[in-house]
């Protein structure tokens, strides 16, 4: 039986095809998402998530060459959590997305994310340099509730109208991404590319 599951993995991994949608991380596109790392240690490496059934085996990625790996995946969609399998000797490792643009939690899955987002930022013009007054903001004690959870991106928003009152016509966000637990600086980032849950996650 063990023999046949073997067979069974080699031919998957003979017959998957690279994706040749750019970006790396989970990139969606109608009808499913493509998936790429760069594992160059690598000597297999698989996606598993909820649009597989966490299997660890269902899903393999083809080797790209100087050390990457890709596969398109029908059926996995935004909102799906995933995470990387991959295989290097006798070890065998779950590793999240380091290109994830969501995270279940620092320590959790890694999520797909809708790549459309509305900046609506259309008439947005940056300030004359010699005219710009900036507010360095720390998202999560910016607005928040005293003894609370961590103030987030739309709370930030309802009090924009203050900053301008006063002047300040640019604003440095300090840094957003995952970290571990809800309260930092945001010095210490889990995930780079993935926005901090308390604050609000990508939709924010």
């Amino acid at each position: 039986m063990l023999m046949e599951h073997e067979s069974n993995q080699h031919h998957n991994l003979e017959n998957v095809s690279p994706s040749s949608n750019p970006g790396m991380g989970s990139i969606p596109y109608p009808g499913g998402a493509a998936f790429r790392v760069w594992a160059p240690f690598a000597s297999r490496v698989f996606v598993a998530g909820t649009f597989n059934h966490w299997s660890e085996t269902s899903h393999p990625l083809a080797s790209e060459g100087n050390g990457y790996w890709s596969v398109d995946v029908s059926g996995a969609k935004a909102g799906d959590e995933y995470k990387y399998v991959i295989s290097s000797g006798s070890d065998k490792l779950w590793r999240n997305d380091p290109y994830a643009k969501d995270v279940t939690s620092s320590c959790g899955n890694s999520v797909i994310v809708d790549a459309d987002f509305d900046w609506s930022d259309e008439n947005y013009a940056t300030p004359l340099w010699n005219e710009m007054v900036i507010y360095e903001m720390h998202i999560g004690t910016f607005n928040d509730q005293p003894g609370g959870s961590p103030g987030n991106l739309n709370r930030a928003i309802e009090k924009l109208p203050y900053l301008r009152d006063i002047g300040i016509n640019d604003i440095k966000i300090m840094p957003p991404a995952e970290f571990k637990g809800a309260f930092s600086w945001g010095y210490n980032p889990a995930h780079i590319f993935a926005i901090e849950e308390e604050y609000g996650a990508p939709k924010a």
